[in-house]
């Protein structure tokens, strides 16, 4: 099982970083079809072969998630477009 472990420095206000979340989530759910709930501030995700969460702070976004063995063959790309999608919403 492969691990990513990305923590993002913002400065973004709460509610427009929760939304942001919210369209990552969207854009996760069409490309993977992976679910997710919100636990607080947390929001939870998964699908058969991936779980994690992104953890919303006032001053970072914290993103873990746990690949399978079928997407661990995948994680650099993956971890790229994480990379990718926090860079154009938080900057």
């Amino acid at each position: 099982m492969a691990h990513i472990d990305i923590t993002r420095p913002h400065q973004v206000p709460l509610d427009k970083a929760r939304a942001a979340i919210m369209a990552m989530a969207s854009a996760m759910h069409d490309r993977f079809g992976i679910e997710s709930v919100w636990h607080g501030t947390t929001l939870q995700f998964e699908r058969e072969g991936i779980q994690g969460h992104i953890a919303l702070n006032p001053d970072s976004v914290h993103v873990q998630a746990q690949l399978g063995l079928f997407f661990a063959a995948f994680k650099p790309m993956i971890e790229q477009d994480i990379q990718k999608k926090l860079e154009h919403y938080f900057g």
